[in-house]
């Protein structure tokens, strides 16, 4: 109902009354003539009544359309500054892939996810060799640009459907939904070469960045708990540092291994 609806009905109602009355009362044109002045000053009143009630609640609107206004920027701004803060405790610092504690949980996550739907799901650890010496032979600011360019690397080179994330230092997840043996050879293969390609140094001190790396894939008659998934990695890891470095393990089998950026 508008304004102007308002004034219509409430003028009609007070007519109606004044029209009551004078049906009450006799003929004299005094009567009436006062009848009318009263109905004047009545409809008036009532008009003026109208207008201050509905001069009231457009302030009171205004006042709450502009309350809406600075709340909706205010929840804008809420809504923004989490999703900076969820990316931050997801993510990692320095490197960008995700943190410890969310590829762990997505660790979890896709496990459960498989086993349901009893899909395959691979699992690739994967660390810097001689991190220490880089750091030592070149300082740590240089040591963590080759770990930041570590996880671009990662992160280009994975299917779209992959998770990479920083399990600590120099250690790294990559974490593959329904990938095979031969998607995560190939992945791996990219991965590795172009980690290799990293420029170290200033020419005159060169050094060649390696990795190595254990993948386990899941298979649900044999692995209970994720946890046994990243063990299973963990070892192959151990096995290809124990075997010379610079090598791929599936879990603790030897898989290949690569010298002067050629798979052997």
């Amino acid at each position: 109902m508008n304004a102007n609806q308002m004034k219509t009905i409430l003028a009609n109602e007070h007519i109606e009354s004044i029209c009551l009355e004078l049906s009450t009362q006799g003929n004299d044109k005094d009567d009436y003539k006062e009848a009318y002045k009263d109905l004047v000053y009545r409809y008036q009143w009532m008009i003026g009544k109208v207008n201050d009630f509905l001069n009231h609640l457009h302030i009171e609107r205004e006042e709450a359309d502009q309350f809406q206004n600075v709340l909706e920027k205010e929840l804008e701004q809420l809504a923004d500054e989490n999703k900076k803060l969820k990316y931050q405790c997801n993510h990692d610092k320095l490197t960008g892939v995700f943190s410890r504690s969310r590829i762990i949980e997505a660790i979890e996550e896709e496990f459960i996810l498989a086993s349901k739907k009893g899909d395959s799901l691979a699992l690739v650890m994967l660390d810097l060799d001689d991190f220490k010496i880089i750091n030592d032979q070149f300082g740590h600011l240089e040591g963590d640009r080759i770990l930041e360019e570590i996880g671009c690397v990662l992160k280009e080179n994975v299917r779209q459907s992959d998770m990479v994330g920083r399990y600590g230092g120099d250690e790294f997840f990559i974490l593959m939904p329904g990938a095979s043996k031969n998607e995560v050879k190939s992945i791996l293969d990219r991965v590795i070469k172009n980690i290799g390609r990293i420029q170290l140094g200033d020419g005159a001190q060169s050094y060649q960045v390696t990795v190595s790396s254990g993948y386990c894939i899941c298979d649900h008659r044999e692995y209970h708990s994720f946890q046994e998934l990243i063990q299973k990695a963990d070892r192959g890891l151990l096995k290809a540092k124990q075997d010379g470095k610079n090598r791929v393990f599936n879990e603790e089998v030897y898989d290949f291994a690569y010298e002067e950026g050629v798979m052997l």
